[in-house]
């Protein structure tokens, strides 16, 4: 997962033109192993790109879709902005392990690098 941060004041930018967005890798957190993983909700003004994203990197894993003979099923929820992903250990052996690291990126619009 890749976390986006804002430096200092220069965090937007309006009119016509072009301008420079800059970006600084800052480091990473320690990976995370998850077990037995039952759903995951995830909440997200840009729900529905999740749900695009997760069906395509859980097939992509060799998981099949579906609800009634699939190993995971992705549900949206228009009214909360959330997808929610089940997984299913009759189809598969036992529930998924998930393996999350974090890195975390610095960004800012315009010119010069404000520290």
């Amino acid at each position: 997962m890749i976390n986006i941060s804002g430096v200092g004041g220069k965090l937007s930018g309006s009119g016509y033109g072009t301008t420079a967005i800059q970006t600084e890798y800052s480091g990473s957190q320690i990976e995370q192993i998850i077990e037995d993983v039952r759903s995951i909700e995830i909440i997200s003004k840009y729900f529905y790109s999740w749900y695009m994203f997760m069906n395509w990197t859980l097939e992509n894993q060799g998981l099949v879709p579906g609800a009634l003979s699939g190993d995971f099923y992705v549900i949206p929820d228009y009214d909360n902005s959330s997808i929610t992903i089940d997984f299913f250990s009759s189809n598969i052996e036992g529930y998924p392990t998930i393996n999350l690291s974090i890195i975390e990126i610095l960004a800012q619009i315009g010119p010069g690098w404000i520290d």
